[in-house]
């Protein structure tokens, strides 16, 4: 089908350019083929605080992120450039390196922030960044497999789970939530 169905029921994704894209290996994964394929959601950012937790693998492009126009003003937002995985969010400008990456090893990494837009990244439950961001902008949705409404930055990779939060998770909830799936990638 072209929907990606939201567990909660809150919020469904729309497939884009994609036919036979799930992948039946670690379970289950949706696989982007780096060139046209995406998926959309309603944002479920809000200025109140909320989190990203991920697992995906991958080579190369954008896995996650939304861009608000003038002021740099981003969503959460995943990549990987040169060799390195990266991120940004709101005015937090891209080449924050999470860390070195490796193509084609799955990767949890989950981002919060607060209502102060206090930042923090964790990369297999592990706090790698912290950063504070200065902005208060949102958008309207949420683009899985590039960046935004931009028609580049393809990802190349799977993505098997993409799970929201409306608030900051704490460092405990992180961890107890990587514990939870991460031999579902072993």
């Amino acid at each position: 089908g072209t929907t990606w169905s939201d567990l909660a029921g809150a919020n469904n994704g729309t497939l884009t350019n994609m036919t036979d894209n799930f992948n039946q290996d670690d379970k289950g994964s949706l696989s982007f083929d780096g060139s046209n394929e995406y998926v959309i959601v309603d944002s479920p950012w809000t200025s109140s605080g909320g989190s990203l937790f991920v697992w995906f693998k991958g080579s190369s492009g954008v896995m996650c992120g939304s861009y608000g126009g003038s002021g740099n003003k981003r969503s959460p937002t995943i990549f990987i450039n040169s060799g390195n995985l990266k991120y940004e969010f709101l005015n937090i400008l891209s080449g924050n390196t999470i860390s070195t990456f490796l193509a084609n090893t799955w990767y949890n990494v989950c981002l919060t922030y607060d209502s102060s837009f206090n930042t923090k990244v964790y990369l297999n439950s592990i706090l790698t960044n912290q950063a504070t961001a200065s902005s208060d902008t949102f958008w309207s949705s949420e683009t899985i497999g590039r960046y935004g409404n931009f028609g580049s930055n393809f990802f190349n990779g799977n993505v098997s789970s993409y799970i929201c939060y409306n608030r900051a998770l704490t460092a405990s909830e992180v961890l107890q939530n990587y514990l939870a799936t991460k031999g579902r990638y072993e």
